[in-house]
């Protein structure tokens, strides 16, 4: 398929370190490293890179899905985005639809719209060339409705309690 298959329970921090020291690509997923990327998938995939690159489902290439038929009969079901491909509505469910009331996902595919050739490093987007991640851990059991409202003010403007900065005054 020329995409790179992912298992539902993989955690996203393990999908992004493959890809990036694989093949130096990635998809526009989460900041919660600990989330498996099926129930990132199905909420559509939104992430810090989504700006540039759109949701994860933009790069969603196909679905194995197990589903149950009308005549109640199991089956597991292989769809892509391709327009002629017979069960692309069920493609199109996965893809940001959510919910999980399409059948039990077994795997992703993923691959760029418009990737071309059969190198791997071709299929996705590219990594930024730095990143800067910062995590803040507060002991919730000490936290005030005062100092709560503080840290929402404060975050809402950027103004950390850690940061100086000189006050203003008005003129």
């Amino acid at each position: 398929m020329r995409a790179f298959a992912v298992e539902p329970g993989a955690r996203l921090l393990n999908v992004y370190e493959a890809l990036f020291k694989g093949w130096n690509v990635t998809i526009p997923g989460g900041i919660c490293y600990s989330v498996g990327i099926g129930g990132h998938i199905a909420g559509g995939g939104y992430g810090l890179l989504s700006r540039a690159h759109g949701l994860t489902v933009d790069h969603l290439y196909a679905v194995e899905v197990v589903v149950v038929d009308a005549a109640q009969h199991v089956r597991t079901v292989v769809a892509t985005r391709d327009s002629a491909d017979p069960n692309r509505d069920l493609w199109w469910a996965h893809a940001g639809g959510g919910g999980g009331n399409f059948g039990v996902v077994t795997k992703y595919w993923f691959r760029s719209a418009g990737a071309t050739g059969t190198e791997p490093s071709a299929q996705l987007v590219s990594p930024p060339s730095t990143v800067l991640v910062s995590a803040v851990e507060f002991p919730w059991d000490q936290v005030t409705e005062t100092a709560f409202t503080r840290l929402l003010n404060n975050s809402a403007t950027g103004m950390w309690p850690t940061v100086r900065r000189p006050r203003r005054t008005p003129a």
